[in-house]
This record gives structure tokens, C-alpha cells and sequence, in this order.
């Protein structure tokens, strides 16, 4: 097979959705879709929920580490690849370690409530096996916006959340989409976010 081909193989479709700041990074797909899939904005989520099963992972990491054997940084896909269980992202670092060993940095997108899930004594044992950033679509501040939107979480939430990132010394980026409230919200959109950031 080309490289070509084998980059084709490991990728359920062609286009790869990464973050900007996580260009030239290593990009493992890890899941399809989100595991919220109800916020009524979003055109990113196409795909239904699933979790790729560990041996799908481990062979796509084979390929994936004999085409960038050099990258230090590692991207997981998935619309919010941080629900995944603590106990089932260990073992995919433990995969990483095996066929990228020079990987020292993980990122993937989350949701405010993915990190909720979490102990602190998780998180803090996810930074030390190399998660080292997460992007999170926070979207907006206002409460109102929040719930009519269905995004699942509240401004306090989101909050929260970022509060125990920064404790547990993992990093964090987030989004914010200005115009969600319309025009008959924009003020307080506005404020509010403000407020929250």
C-alpha cells in the first residue's frame, strides 16, 4: 500500500477535523460522533456515537506509528473523545507508549460535562500519563441560550469544569460561537460570555 492508502485505511472519512493550534500533530481516531449529539447548532456531529473497539485502535496505531514515527503530539478524534472512561484512555495510552513511544503530549476535544464525570484523581492521573489539553466548545455564557440551544450544561457547569482543569494542570482552549444568540439575544450573549470568560 502508498502511504496514501494507508492514511486512507486508518480514517472513516476523508476530511480530519483538528483544532488549529494541534496542527502537525498525530491524529488517532478513537470514536465517531458525540456522545451528547442534541445541541440544536451544531454541523459538526454528523456521524452517530460509537467507540472504536481497542483492537481497531491498536491497528490503526501501528500504521499510524510506522507513517509519523517522529511525532511527539498525538490528536484523539472524536467529537468529544474525553467521554471515553478513564480506565479505556489508559489503555489506549498504553498503545500510544508501544507503537509511538516518542508521543509525550495528548490532546482531543471535550465537553464541560466529560470533565465533570471525572475525580479529580482522575484527571490528575490522566495529566501524568500525557493528556495535556483539551478543546471545549463552551459556545456562549448566557443560561437562556444554553438551554434553548440544548447544549446540556449550564454557564455554572462549564465553569466548574474549567476551574478543575486548571487544579489538575491540564490545559484548555475553548470556542465561542458570537453570533448563537441571534440578533434578539446578541446583548446578552454577549455580556454573558464576557462575564464567563
Amino acid at each position: 500500500m502508498t502511504r496514501e492508502e494507508l492514511y486512507q485505511s486508518i480514517y472513516t472519512h476523508e476530511t480530519i477535523y483538528i483544532p488549529p493550534q494541534e496542527e502537525g500533530s498525530a491524529a488517532l481516531e478513537v470514536a465517531l460522533g458525540c456522545s451528547w449529539h442534541k445541541c440544536t447548532f451544531c454541523d459538526f456531529a454528523r456521524d452517530e456515537f460509537c467507540i472504536h473497539p481497542l483492537s481497531r485502535i491498536e491497528h490503526n496505531l501501528q500504521i499510524l506509528g510506522m507513517l509519523q514515527p517522529e511525532n511527539t503530539r498525538l490528536f484523539l478524534l472524536g467529537e468529544n473523545a474525553f467521554c471515553l472512561s478513564t480506565e479505556f484512555l489508559c489503555q489506549i495510552i498504553d498503545l500510544v507508549a508501544k507503537y509511538m513511544p516518542n508521543v509525550h503530549r495528548i490532546a482531543m476535544y471535550s465537553r464541560a460535562d466529560d470533565i465533570l464525570r471525572k475525580t479529580d484523581e482522575e484527571l490528575r492521573l490522566l495529566k501524568s500519563r500525557g493528556v495535556a489539553a483539551l478543546r471545549i466548545g463552551v459556545e456562549r455564557g448566557s443560561d437562556p441560550i444554553l438551554a434553548e440551544r440544548c447544549k446540556g450544561v449550564t454557564s455554572a457547569q462549564i465553569l466548574d469544569a474549567l476551574h478543575r482543569l486548571e487544579q489538575t494542570g491540564i490545559d484548555y482552549f475553548v470556542t465561542i460561537i458570537p453570533g448563537l444568540g441571534g440578533r434578539e439575544y446578541s446583548h446578552l450573549h454577549a455580556l454573558e460570555t464576557a462575564r464567563l470568560l
